[in-house]
C-alpha cells in the first residue's frame, strides 16, 4: 500500500459506540501502512486518543444536542433539527481548516454528515438510514428517509456495518430494502473484540453477570441508579461497568455488585468473554460487540430511542436476546428466562470485510 495515502476518520460523539466501531477500521488501515488522522469531540475523542496516542487528531465542533432522558429521544432530535443542520454546516466549514494543514486523500465519516470534501474520496459509515418514528407517527418515516438519503448523497460511498443477507443481519429495516442514491457496501460487523482472544493477564472469572452502561447524560446516570437497584435483587455476584470516562479508574463494592467507572481494551474484553449474561442498552455498536463474542444478552433500550427499541424487539422476536423496558425492568425474571434464548452466533462471513479497504 502507498504509505503516503492519508486518511481522515471522523466519528460522532453520541455515546462511545461510533468511536469504538471505528477501531477495527483504524487498525486495518495502519496494518496497510496508511497514514491515519482521527477527528471527533468529547469523550469519544478522548478515548480514541488514549487508544491511539501516536495518531494526529483534531477536535471537531460539538453537535451539542440537548437530551432529556425522560422524553422521547426521536422527537427531541427532531425539534433540534435546525441546531443539527447548523452543526453539520459548521463541521463542514471546519474541515476546510484541516485540509489546509493536511493533504488528505480519503475521508471516512461515521455519522458526521458534514465531513466530506470535493477533493477527497468520501465514505459515510452508517447503519440507521431508515429512522424509526414513534408508533403513532410512522407516516413521517418516508420523509425522514428522504432527508437522510439527501445528506448521504454528498458522499461517494456508503458503508453499512452489517451483513447484506436479509436473513442473517442485525440492523433489519434500518438499512435493508432501501433504494440508495449512492453506491453501498455491506462491510460486515465492526467490533474491537474477538471471541478467540483469551487474555492471560486476568484470571478473575467470578463475574457471570456483567452490566454495561452507555449513552449520553442524563440518561446514562438515570440508568445507572435503576440498574444498581435491580442487580441487588438478583443476589448474584455482578460486575457493573458504568461507562464514565474519567482520568482515574475507580472500583467500589456495593452489596453483591462490583462497580467500576470504566474499562477499556483487554480488560473489558476479558470480563465480557467470561460473562454468561450481558445486561446493556441495545445500541448498535454494543449489539455488534456481543455478536462478535457470541454472548447472551438482556437488552434494556434507552427510553424513547426508537432505534434501540427496534433492535431489542427485533432480536427478541428472533429468540436471540431478552428485551425489557426500563420502566418495568425485572432482572430476576429476565435471568430466569436466559436458558430459553439462543444468544448471538457468529461466523467468519459476518466479520469486517477488510477487502473493502483494498478498493481505496
Amino acid at each position: 500500500m502507498n504509505s503516503k495515502q492519508k486518511i481522515l476518520i471522523a466519528f460522532l460523539d453520541w455515546g462511545l459506540g461510533h468511536a469504538t466501531r471505528c477501531m477495527p477500521i483504524v487498525d486495518a488501515l495502519l496494518e496497510r501502512n496508511y497514514q491515519v488522522i482521527i477527528a471527533g469531540n468529547g469523550k469519544s475523542l478522548l478515548m480514541m486518543q488514549e487508544q491511539y496516542p501516536n495518531l494526529k487528531s483534531y477536535e471537531l465542533p460539538d453537535y451539542n444536542i440537548q437530551y432529556n432522558g425522560d422524553k422521547n429521544a426521536a422527537w427531541q432530535i427532531l425539534f433540534q433539527a435546525r441546531k443539527i443542520y447548523n452543526a453539520i454546516k459548521k463541521e463542514h466549514q471546519f474541515l476546510s481548516t484541516i485540509l489546509e494543514i493536511e493533504n488528505i486523500n480519503i475521508i471516512i465519516s461515521d455519522n458526521r454528515y458534514g465531513i466530506y470534501h470535493q477533493n477527497c474520496k468520501n465514505i459515510f459509515i452508517g447503519h440507521q438510514i431508515a429512522i424509526q418514528a414513534p408508533r403513532p407517527f410512522k407516516f413521517v418515516e418516508p420523509f425522514l428517509l428522504k432527508q437522510i438519503l439527501k445528506l448521504i448523497s454528498k458522499f461517494n460511498e456508503l458503508w453499512i456495518p452489517d451483513m447484506e443477507d436479509e436473513v442473517h443481519n442485525l440492523s433489519g429495516v434500518l438499512s435493508h430494502k432501501i433504494k440508495f442514491t449512492i453506491p453501498v457496501k455491506y462491510i460486515g460487523i465492526l467490533s474491537r473484540f474477538n471471541k478467540d482472544n483469551h487474555s492471560s493477564k486476568i484470571d478473575d472469572k467470578r463475574y457471570k453477570i456483567v452490566a454495561l452502561i452507555s449513552g449520553v447524560e442524563p440518561s446514562r446516570s438515570d440508568f445507572e441508579q435503576k440498574i444498581i437497584k435491580s442487580l441487588e435483587e438478583t443476589n448474584r455476584t455482578c460486575l457493573l461497568i458504568c461507562g464514565r470516562i474519567e482520568k482515574q479508574k475507580s472500583i467500589k463494592q456495593h452489596k453483591n455488585i462490583t462497580i467500576i467507572n470504566f474499562l477499556q481494551g483487554d480488560k473489558l474484553e476479558h470480563y465480557l468473554q467470561q460473562a454468561e449474561v450481558v445486561i446493556c442498552r441495545s445500541g448498535y455498536s454494543t449489539v455488534m460487540d456481543l455478536m462478535a463474542l457470541e454472548k447472551k444478552a438482556i437488552f434494556i433500550p434507552t427510553p424513547g430511542q426508537t432505534e434501540q427499541e427496534y433492535l431489542a424487539e427485533n432480536l427478541a422476536k428472533q429468540g436471540i436476546a431478552i428485551y425489557q423496558k426500563q420502566s418495568s425492568m425485572n432482572l430476576v425474571a429476565a435471568l430466569s428466562q436466559i436458558e430459553s434464548i439462543k444468544g448471538f452466533k457468529n461466523n467468519t462471513s459476518f466479520l469486517f470485510r477488510k477487502e473493502v479497504l483494498d478498493d481505496l
